[in-house]
């Protein structure tokens, strides 16, 4: 019973009504108003909210005195539009809403699925929370609905998946496809759920419904996205549409048998020769063995789609550093080769790890003209060993082995690959191929010698094999990383390096257009070309993902590519998407914690940072953006922990860093040390022409010291100007929020594009 009680429902749009049925219109039209009761009523835990946490959501352009009459204002508006005793308080400091007086769909939807009520949850949950509604002047706000959207959308996909599964138990098909389909409605774009979807339906006996929903799903991804479904997506309704024209439905239409010729009345049986029944029956035989074997095939690539296998770094027994190179060469290309199978979800992990099914090590020796390696598959958690093998080679048969692992390794689990894996041109002169490895491990290393190295290692790898096209690509990602750090590369002029990275990246397209890091790294140079748009770089990302939709590092690129443009959905998507086909791609883990950090969501990044320092200790840009999220949730003992732990790496903090170890500073009250620090970054930057990431770091140190003018100086010495990456960080920085108002800073900003 809700006698005498206001309702307020925020499930797909927004209704508030007083207890007779009237709509509150007196608060309906005031959205400041209408989201403060809606925070109120629906912000977990239920609790009373202290006013300076409703100053920072709902008022943040405005000064303490100000944003405080701003909230007695509203809550007066409130009081007077819905009753006295509808908003609660404690003291000055804190107020709330009487669950007693308001009714919100929101907390009965919790209320629901606490009692494990499903159906009455998914009654009450009608459409997204707030579907519609924006307040462009409170982004603190926005970011806390944009969270609590997903996370209610997703409680209710629970619900309904489980109410599915219910009545599939029970034998009540049609209700177990009616909630199926409802979770698959509530997240379309989650290809994981369509798979869920259509092996039930197939479970079910409805193929047709399962192929209707694949090819909806086709549609719409390759209308919103340009690119086409998983191949395990695609796997499984092939495996459906199999199983659908095999079927007694499909029998049963087959044509009528037709009346004997009059030509011949000898029975069948006798027009048949011995050698002709052998014949017959070798050839049914063969062709029954194949179907047999297609069968099991696909029987263990569908079984295998969710198994997941963890590959430990080889280790290097060589016992000489000049080839500390082949066991991160060797690891690399088999999870390369082994991935493009598309037959399981391959990652690259440090040590064993509880959520995976099978774990790969192995080691590799090199001892004068020969090259030794080991790999063994073992079941994780029962240490059953499905497989080992061990190679012995010449030193020159490197290039070999990740193809020979994949497939034995393959032949043991009783799959194949399910696609056509990525084309690699193999060079005909090993020593090329040797040469390529050496500079993509170099490259890996990031810093100004090695950068150095590997450029020169892929420029003799060309000059031995003009046509091995993933030189060519590793050049010019080598030479773009120069560009874009402004790392000095011997023998290269500064001015003549995007030239040279223009012609590397057209020359291993023009060798190998199927290769999926001959597009990566065009987008990375059209980058470069043109910083201020990125049409050109999202045609050769889409490129690259038409090739291989699974590509972790495609969507990672993907991702900042749609960050930069302004698509903040969209780009929190992508990293998700690249989290989830590699949970230890570090790269995109920590762009998941600079997305919501650049969003002002810091729990929420919090949580993506811890993940990246757990997965590599000795990532540094990990560290740096846990420090930094840890600042802005001020918590300066940890911030001073990861930070502390970036600067004690090999490579340092760079730059990346500078504003947290300032603020730090700062709150200790050594404004001394605060003030070397921005010298030492200001003495390693081109003061005529610095690079983006320099001078925003800068800037925000000087934000830090107060120095508001210093700051200003910094951020107008880029060029260009309209650089995308230049003005992301100026639009989404936290460390340059001191600077927001001020006219010079306002003139930098530029509408996206």
């Amino acid at each position: 019973m809700r006698c005498h009680v206001i309702e307020l429902r925020l499930f797909g749009g927004l209704d508030l009504r007083s207890s007779d049925g009237r709509e509150l219109e007196s608060i309906l039209t005031q959205p400041k108003r209408i989201a403060l009761l809606a925070f109120l009523a629906a912000a977990t835990p239920y609790r009373l909210h202290r006013r300076d946490t409703l100053l920072g959501l709902f008022w943040p352009e405005l000064d303490q005195d100000h944003a405080r009459a701003a909230l007695r204002q509203a809550l007066h508006g409130l009081r007077q539009g819905l009753g006295t005793d509808v908003l609660t308080s404690r003291g000055d400091e804190e107020v709330g809403v009487g669950e007693q007086r308001l009714w919100c769909d929101v907390r009965a939807f919790q209320h629901e699925l606490e009692a494990s009520d499903w159906s009455g949850a998914l009654e009450l949950y009608r459409g997204s929370l707030l579907e519609g509604f924006f307040l462009s002047d409170s982004p603190e706000f926005e970011r806390w609905l944009e969270d609590e959207r997903a996370r209610l959308r997703n409680r209710a996909c629970q619900a309904a998946w489980t109410l599915a599964q219910r009545s599939k138990a029970e034998g009540d098909f049609a209700r177990a496809a009616h909630w199926a389909r409802r979770t698959a409605a509530l997240v379309p774009g989650d290809e994981e759920t369509l798979r869920r979807l259509v092996t039930l339906l197939d479970d079910l006996g409805d193929r047709v419904g399962a192929v209707q929903v694949y090819e909806e799903f086709a549609k719409r991804v390759a209308v919103e996205f340009e690119v086409e479904p998983a191949a395990e997506t695609k796997a499984l309704i092939a495996l459906v549409r199999s199983r659908a024209a095999a079927s007694p439905s499909a029998l049963s239409r087959a044509p009528a048998a037709q009346p004997p010729s009059a030509v011949s009345t000898e029975p069948a049986a006798r027009r048949f020769t011995l050698r002709g029944k052998r014949w017959v029956v070798a050839t049914i035989g063969v062709a029954l063995l194949a179907g047999v074997m297609a069968i099991r095939h696909q029987q263990a690539n569908a079984r295998l789609s969710h198994a997941s296998v963890g590959i430990v770094a080889f280790e290097n027994r060589s016992g000489d550093t000049l080839d500390a190179y082949l066991g991160d060469a060797l690891t690399e290309d088999l999870t390369r080769s082994l991935s493009a199978a598309h037959v399981l979800r391959v990652f690259r992990v440090r040590q064993a790890r509880p959520d995976l099914d099978y774990i790969l090590t192995g080691s590799v020796r090199h001892a004068k003209d020969t090259l030794d390696v080991t790999a063994q598959l073992e079941r994780n958690g029962s240490g059953e060993i499905v497989w080992a093998t061990r190679l012995a080679l010449r030193s020159q048969g490197t290039i070999t082995v990740p193809r020979a692992l994949t497939r034995e390794i393959l032949d043991a689990l009783g799959a194949r690959a399910a696609t056509r894996t990525e084309r690699t041109a193999l060079p005909p002169d090993p020593v090329a191929y040797d040469l390529f490895l050496r500079g993509r491990y170099e490259a890996s290393r990031r810093t100004t010698p090695s950068l150095g190295r590997a450029v020169a290692l892929f420029s003799e790898s060309i000059h031995k094999d003009s046509t091995y096209a993933p030189g060519w690509a590793g050049l010019a990602r080598a030479l773009h990383q120069a560009n874009r750090w402004g790392f000095p590369v011997r023998g290269v002029p500064s001015d003549s390096l995007l030239n040279r990275e223009i012609i590397a990246s057209d020359r291993a397209l023009q060798l190998d257009s199927t290769s999926v890091d001959a597009w990566l790294t065009r987008a990375l140079v059209s980058e470069d070309v043109d910083p201020t748009g990125r049409a050109p770089a999202l045609q050769a990302l889409r490129r690259a993902l038409a090739i291989d939709s699974l590509n972790a590092e495609a969507w990672d690129q993907l991702a900042m590519a749609l960050e930069e443009t302004g698509r903040r959905d969209a780009a929190g998507a992508a990293w998700q998407r690249a989290v989830a086909l590699d949970p230890g791609r570090l790269n995109a883990l920590a762009f998941l914690a600079i997305h919501y950090w650049w969003w002002r969501a810091y729990d929420t990044a919090a949580i993506w940072a811890d993940s990246a320092v757990a997965t590599d200790p000795l990532y540094g840009l990990g560290r740096i953006v846990a420090g930094q999220v840890a600042l802005a949730r001020g918590r300066h003992d940890e911030a001073e922990s990861q930070l502390d732990a970036a600067r004690r790496l090999p490579t340092g903090p760079g730059s990346a860093g500078l504003s947290g170890f300032v603020s730090l500073a700062v709150a200790a009250g050594d404004t001394i040390a605060a003030r070397r620090l921005v010298a030492q970054a200001e003495a390693r930057a081109d003061p005529a022409a610095p690079d983006n990431h320099s001078v925003v770091n800068i800037a925000a140190a000087y934000a830090a010291l107060g120095e508001v003018g210093r700051a200003l100086a910094w951020l107008e010495r880029y060029r260009p100007v309209r650089d995308l990456h230049f003005q992301l960080h100026l639009r989404l920085d936290p460390p340059l929020d001191p600077l927001r108002n001020q006219p010079r800073f306002r003139a930098l900003l530029v509408d996206k594009r």
